[in-house]
């Protein structure tokens, strides 16, 4: 079961927001797209809805700062 967020986020928000998160400013290189480079995925989560009635809770945001600390613990 995909247990996820279904809201999209581009790779230039989430790298802004890892940078904001982190108090870093990165140097990008914009490349030209790859070969099997997807433009835009989400997460299906009616299963997930249907069966365990689950639906996320935790924004984006949030669940990056999250994982960030959990992996500088680790």
């Amino acid at each position: 079961i995909n247990l996820g967020n279904n809201n999209t986020v581009t790779l230039l928000e989430l790298i802004s927001s890892i940078e904001s998160i982190c108090g870093v400013n990165s140097k990008k290189i914009k490349l030209p797209e790859q070969p099997g480079d997807v433009r835009q995925t989400r997460a299906d989560i009616n299963k997930a809805l249907n069966i365990l009635d689950f639906s996320f809770q935790t924004d984006f945001l949030k669940g990056l700062k999250y994982f960030i600390e959990w992996k500088e613990r680790h």
